[in-house]
């Protein structure tokens, strides 16, 4: 099973990655001298060295991928905040500022057991992100957690196709992401928001948690109106098509109780519902 959200950001992230793979594919013909602009494409484009604006287009277009990954990463957090804390932890969670606070908040908090490399490849995104936006940011790792990824060399090489975590640490201080640094990273945020995810269905197991799982993806405001129809065979058409379009997936793992306060007026009152 999987939430609308990780359908979101795995559909965005598929498709940001073949975008830059298909910049890629094409620069490689600029830098090889064998491209040239269509009369139909209304741009001015001259070069005096293919080789040299084919390598600072690549380089823009995987930083410009970063800052999406990390931007994605935010949003899908933000999604899910109130379906998977508990209220006090959502408070605490919402009186952080920095997006690398609230990340560290889910590692902590969310996959605490997980492989410690993984949850600092999860900042690393974050610090590196701010480092392409901000060009003066200094924002950076700790000590200990450098320390993590260098002792985690051979298994981050194993789990990411031969990563040399020695050399993405140097492309970060430099501030220069490799198109083999952020597809790493893009597969590790794919793995850890999925484990996210899973969290976040196995809290699907009241119907007051249910009801902030509809709230976060925007379907509220649709589900109360189709609440509020006088009882017949087009409410009854109606909800379940609404529940078989967003909820179809879920049929297996929400209670009778949940099925049965979807459908009835009185769901969103406070307290649990029917």
């Amino acid at each position: 099973m999987e939430t609308n959200h990780l359908k979101k950001f795995l559909n965005n992230l598929g498709d940001s990655i073949h975008s830059l793979n298909t910049i890629c594919v094409g620069l490689s013909y600029v830098g090889e001298g064998l491209a040239k602009k269509p009369e139909k494409l209304s741009i001015t484009w001259n070069t005096i060295d293919p080789l040299l604006s084919a390598k600072k287009s690549r380089r823009f277009a995987v930083r410009s991928t970063f800052i999406f990954l990390a931007e994605s990463i935010y949003h899908y957090l933000e999604s899910v905040k109130s379906v998977i804390f508990s209220e006090d932890l959502l408070l605490k969670y919402s009186a952080l500022q920095e997006n690398v606070r609230r990340v560290n908040f889910f590692n902590e908090h969310v996959y605490p057991q997980e492989i410690g490399y993984r949850k600092i490849l999860m900042l690393l995104i974050v610090h590196w992100r701010n480092r392409i936006v901000h060009f003066e940011s200094q924002a950076t790792l700790t000590k200990d957690e450098f320390k993590i990824l260098v002792e985690s060399k051979n298994l981050i090489s194993e789990n990411h196709s031969d990563l040399d975590i020695e050399k993405t640490i140097k492309n970060f201080e430099e501030n220069s992401p490799s198109l083999k640094d952020i597809s790493s990273l893009v597969a590790n945020a794919i793995y850890i928001i999925r484990l996210i995810d899973k969290n976040v269905i196995k809290n699907l197991t009241s119907v007051e948690r249910v009801k902030l799982f509809v709230i976060s993806m925007g379907l509220d405001s649709e589900h109360k109106e189709l609440l509020k129809l006088e009882d017949g065979e087009t409410k009854e058409r109606k909800i379940n098509y609404f529940y078989k379009l967003h909820f179809q997936e879920f049929d297996d793992y929400f209670s009778d109780q949940i099925k049965i306060s979807l459908r009835d007026k009185r769901f969103y009152d406070s307290g649990d519902g029917a």
